[in-house]
C-alpha cells in the first residue's frame, strides 16, 4: 500500500531515488502513525472551514505554490480559491507538476520563501542543490 501512496503523491513525476532510498516507510505504516494521520484527516476539513472566514484578514506575505498536474488536492478548489481570498497573496502554478512541488522544483520553492521573508532575513543563506530524480 505504501509504495502506491507514495507514487500517487509524486505523480506525474517519478519518486526520486533519494526519497525512495531514505524515506522510513516502516515508520509511516506504524499503527500509531495511521491513528495520527486519521485524526489529522478527520479534523483538517472542519478546522480549515472554521478558519476560512479569516483568510481575508491575513496581512502577512503569503506565497501559494501548486502543481497543475496535482492528483491529491484540486488546484482550483484549493490553491486558486485561497489565492482569491488572501489579499496580496501570490500564486505560482507549476506546469506539469504534481503534489510534491518541493521535490520537483526546490529552487522555486526557496525563491517563494525568500519572497515572503522580506528584508528581515539578511544574514540567512540558503542553497539548493539539484538532485537527479534517477
Amino acid at each position: 500500500m505504501a509504495p502506491r501512496m507514495i507514487r500517487k503523491m509524486f505523480s506525474p513525476q517519478s519518486v526520486p531515488a533519494r526519497f525512495h532510498n531514505q524515506f522510513p516507510v516502516p515508520m509511516m505504516v506504524r499503527p500509531s502513525q495511521f491513528r495520527a494521520a486519521s485524526k489529522d484527516a478527520t479534523h483538517m476539513i472542519p478546522d480549515a472551514y472554521g478558519l476560512a472566514d479569516r483568510y481575508s484578514q491575513l496581512s502577512c506575505p503569503v506565497a501559494i505554490l501548486a502543481g497543475d498536474a496535482e492528483a491529491v488536492v484540486d488546484l482550483n478548489v484549493q490553491a486558486r480559491r485561497l489565492h482569491a481570498e488572501v489579499p496580496g497573496s501570490t500564486l505560482d502554478v507549476l506546469a506539469g507538476i504534481g503534489h510534491m512541488t518541493h521535490h520537483a522544483d526546490p529552487a522555486r520553492i526557496v525563491r517563494a520563501i525568500d519572497s515572503v521573508g522580506g528584508a528581515d532575513w539578511p544574514n540567512v543563506k540558503m542553497s539548493v542543490r539539484a538532485t537527479s530524480a534517477a
